[in-house]
């Protein structure tokens, strides 16, 4: 049995509004009519209102190739991870020395050694704390990662951390004049998210989790690796491929718990973009109040890739300490994370509060 002990956030200084993004790329870049047009229409469709990014924006217009992103990823990126990092570790009042595991997630720069490595010398982790750093996950790695975690505190019976960093701005490529770069420069943000995982006592306890990979659908999601760095790869698919798949995956995972989708108090769903979080309530037949909470963080923030999770998950732990009993409580809560696969994370939390 393992518990969400803590959960923390943490976002990089440059904060812009959709209109922001709008003008400066439009200046930025010479497209024709056409193109113009066709950003405009995925910014005022993404419903998202502002994001923050780890540069000023007009750097990142500016940014050329994988190796000046990856220094980018390495600097800005790492003092992003040892804020969350410290800020959840005083929050559960863990120390490194506490730590066994410690898990690390991204797709915004494939390092080696991965970003962990500085983090743990920047925050004096003990040399034998157990490494996981994870990339291919993309959009999931949060929650895969959380699952991971659950696991590995049950059989060490120690604490471990889930740290996600993500610089999508990064991935911005401005010669790339598909609809998937589009629509990438349109929804993702920058931020980072740290949950510490505790074997003891939290806000939230594990119950069960589950993975599920969709059949057919690896081309719908994902990044093309060229000689300038990362091209998004986001098909329109993706929503279909969700109302599809999901429905029957959660069933068979809840009935597995002998519970029901109308047992579910909270739906903690990734903010992967309006659509995406549209096809799961679609698929579900749930309400928006009861994932309100991803509805949120796309506004405030788009899409944060892996880290966006931890940001819906602080959003309800927040709510869930304001709770009266006065109100109905959230007993509940289920966990849905979608990435390049196209894959499933699902995590069932149960209120011990």
């Amino acid at each position: 049995m393992a518990f969400i002990q803590a959960v923390t956030t943490t976002l990089p200084e440059h904060r812009y509004t959709q209109d922001d993004v709008g003008k400066a790329s439009l200046t930025a870049h010479d497209w024709d009519q056409a193109e113009q047009t066709l950003f405009k229409r995925f910014l005022a469709g993404s419903k998202i209102s502002s994001r923050n990014f780890a540069l000023p924006i007009e750097q990142i217009l500016r940014l050329k190739g994988a190796e000046q992103r990856s220094k980018v990823f390495y600097e800005q990126g790492q003092q992003l991870a040892v804020s969350a990092l410290a800020a959840a570790m005083q929050r559960s009042g863990t120390s490194p020395q506490d730590i066994a595991n410690l898990i690390f997630t991204s797709c915004s720069a494939p390092l080696v050694p991965a970003l962990d490595v500085p983090v743990m010398q920047q925050l004096q982790f003990p040399p034998t704390v157990a490494r996981v750093p994870m990339y291919q996950h993309g959009c999931v790695g949060g929650a895969v990662g959380l699952s991971l975690a659950n696991k590995l505190v049950a059989a060490s019976n120690k604490p471990a951390a889930v740290v996600s960093v993500e610089l999508c701005s990064l991935i911005h490529q401005g010669s790339d004049l598909s609809r998937a770069s589009f629509a990438g420069s349109a929804i993702f943000g920058d931020g980072a998210g740290c949950a510490i995982v505790s074997p003891d006592s939290g806000l939230l306890r594990f119950v069960a989790s589950t993975s599920f990979l969709v059949p057919d659908t690896a081309h719908l999601i994902g990044y093309h690796i060229r000689d300038d760095g990362t091209h998004l790869m986001l098909e329109k698919e993706v929503a279909l491929s969700l109302i599809d798949a999901v429905p029957g995956v959660v069933a068979e995972f809840l009935d597995q718990q002998q519970i029901a989708t109308t047992d579910i108090d909270a739906w903690l769903l990734h903010p992967g973009s309006a659509k995406i979080i549209e096809s799961l309530q679609s698929a579900l037949a749930i309400d928006s109040e009861k994932c309100r909470w991803s509805w949120e963080i796309l506004t405030e923030q788009g899409n944060m890739s892996s880290a966006s999770l931890f940001f819906v998950l602080e959003r309800f732990l927040r709510d869930l300490a304001q709770t009266t009993r006065n109100q109905a409580p959230f007993k509940r809560a289920l966990m849905l994370g979608v990435g390049p696969g196209v894959a499933l994370e699902l995590i069932l939390f149960e209120n011990v509060v």
